[in-house]
């Protein structure tokens, strides 16, 4: 596909000549315009009825952006075939487009141009495009040992539970908490639309989901450097040790709070002993990092828990993951950048390393465009459905952050706010900077030659 939009006219030049950004942003609707094509098949439902456009669509979208937001129950309302769709869909994107796409050139035994290896590079936030194809492969080994332990854990519990419909149960949940989907068949089991809340009480299935989340949510880029230091003792990078720690602080941090906010409450862990409200506690902290899963229903938490997962749920996992969000490491550098400023220093540093201007304007503009598009959203949804701020809000941000928690909203909304929630998913799982470069000339973002004076401008 990808020589296909860089193929060449009669004359020797390029018919379609695209950048790394326009491919990948192609690529995704693409995978999203046959996922949901096959999703409106009466096969794909579990009643041999066509679920429908819309229904079939808002999925394809929710799932290649790995968000888990849904219009109706995954497990009751999508045949096996339907289950099988989603779970791919979800593969692809958590991982990326463009890492599949490498991943099926190399097993062609085909040699990958150096925009091939550019547009995989970027795909997965690489600094450098040299080794893509070692790196992808790595990906992908490293991707089936995580996800084939995480299903065999879960295996232990589900097919006790239910059977060998265990095995299939413990594969799905796998892949869809390592990729931060937040899609979930326990509808089938349990009572459709809670997600796992009835497992809440099993400490294997609520660990197992939170470790598979935090793996797949803090990159690829920390994942070679933790096994670096485990294996080869090296240290960690400056990048690596940054976003580790801001992690545990957002993961326990927001754990303790929530905690705090939900000790009391009688509808959600008033009534849990002690090692559970720790445990449901630390979850919602966690999947609020764009999973999705629950084990505590989101509607009953109090407003304060609420506004807290609102908060975790923008600023998302890391950069290179499967996760969503303006990411943790674009936060740490807003928080650098506030401490250089009211230090009186006119450099943004960390560990005895300056961060480049050009890294902090993008921590801005990535920061400031998910604030508008999300306001914005939050606004439309407001006008459209008369839903309440804190619910509209709610929906918005977890659209925007590929997060997937719900305050029930979702199925109730009308097309206009469906097809705004579906542009938040993409927008967030793509990358809102990749969306405008994708839009933007080439000439525009060469660098520019002319200079104008500069200009006083008070602020605060």
């Amino acid at each position: 596909m990808f020589r296909f939009f860089n193929r060449k006219s009669p004359t020797g030049k390029a018919a379609v000549n695209l950048t790394a950004a326009q491919i990948l942003v192609i690529g995704f609707f693409l995978v999203i315009l046959i996922g949901g094509t096959l999703l409106t098949l009466p096969q794909a439902s579990s009643d041999g009825r066509s679920r429908g456009a819309e229904t079939a669509y808002f999925t394809a979208v929710s799932a290649t952006c790995v968000t888990g937001l849904a219009i109706v129950d995954t497990g009751t309302s999508w045949s096996l075939f339907g289950h099988i769709v989603i779970l791919v869909m979800i593969q692809t994107g958590g991982l990326g487009f463009m890492t599949m796409a490498t991943m099926l050139s190399l097993l062609a035994r085909r040699s990958m141009s150096p925009k091939e290896r550019l547009v995989a590079a970027e795909s997965l936030s690489f600094s450098t495009h040299e080794n893509t194809p070692a790196l992808v492969k790595r990906i992908f080994i490293a991707t089936g040992v995580v996800e084939g332990a995480g299903a065999l854990i879960l295996m232990t519990r589900f097919v006790p539970m239910y059977g060998l419909n265990g095995i299939w149960l413990g594969v799905f949940h796998s892949i869809s908490a390592f990729c931060n989907a937040g899609f979930d068949l326990m509808g089938t089991y349990l009572t459709p639309g809670t997600s796992i809340t009835g497992l809440c009480s099993d400490p294997v299935v609520s660990s197992t989901l939170m470790l598979m989340i935090m793996i797949g949510g803090i990159g690829f880029a920390v994942w070679w450097d933790v096994l670096d230091l485990i294996f080869k003792k090296k240290p960690l990078s400056v990048y690596s040790s940054l976003v580790l720690k801001f992690t545990a602080a957002l993961v326990f941090g927001g754990g303790a709070l929530i905690l705090f906010f939900e000790w009391s409450n009688t509808a959600t862990m008033a009534n849990m002993p002690l090692w559970q409200k720790i445990m449901a506690s630390l979850f919602q902290s966690v999947t609020t990092r764009t999973a999705g899963f629950m084990t505590v229903d989101n509607t009953l938490l109090t407003e304060s828990s609420k506004a807290l997962s609102v908060l975790l749920m923008f600023i998302g996992g890391c950069s290179g993951s499967t996760a969503g969000g303006i990411k943790v490491n674009t936060l740490a550098v807003l928080l650098l950048t506030v401490k250089a400023y009211a230090t009186g220093r006119n450099a943004v540093t960390c560990k005895n390393r300056s961060i480049n201007s050009s890294v902090v304007m993008r921590a801005m503009a990535v920061t400031t465009f998910a604030l508008v598009i999300n306001t914005m959203a939050t606004f439309l949804l407001v006008i459209l459905d008369r839903v309440p701020l804190m619910t509209a809000l709610y929906e918005c941000v977890s659209a925007g952050a590929t997060v997937g928690l719900s305050l029930n909203a979702t199925p109730t909304l009308s097309l206009g706010s469906h097809i705004i929630t579906m542009l938040l998913m993409f927008a967030g799982r793509v990358g809102a900077l990749t969306i405008t470069y994708s839009l933007t000339l080439r000439e525009s973002r060469m660098k520019n030659l002319v200079t104008y004076p500069e200009m006083s401008m008070p602020i605060g």
